[in-house]
């Protein structure tokens, strides 16, 4: 049986406690929730939001609250762009926490 994949408006409010700090405050939601055919440019706009642009001009911060962000769709495993990582991404970051867990 699977689970429907989470959206923003689907995460818990105890879990988006931090998003009115997020750098896409104001941004049209539906950059970080990419369907079937968005172009790699516009996830890796998406992406810029949350990681920032340090090294470009004109040069934008990490978002404040990128971490808190990505513990959120990690905690819930949400769908789209989150913390800076696409669903994929972060499910290869979990394996890979996973394999660095030592067993007991």
């Amino acid at each position: 049986m699977s689970s429907s994949p989470k959206t923003i408006s689907s995460v818990s409010t105890p879990c988006l406690s931090w998003q009115s700090r997020g750098a896409c405050r104001g941004l049209d939601p539906s950059l970080f929730v990419p369907e079937e055919g968005t172009s790699a440019e516009e996830i890796e706009q998406a992406k810029l939001v949350c990681w920032g642009t340090p090294n470009e001009i004109p040069s934008f911060p990490e978002c404040p609250v990128r971490m808190e962000c990505l513990r959120c769709a990690l905690q819930t495993h949400a769908s789209g762009i989150w913390g800076g990582h696409t669903d994929d991404e972060r499910r290869s970051l979990l394996r890979t926490l996973v394999r660095r867990i030592p067993a007991r």
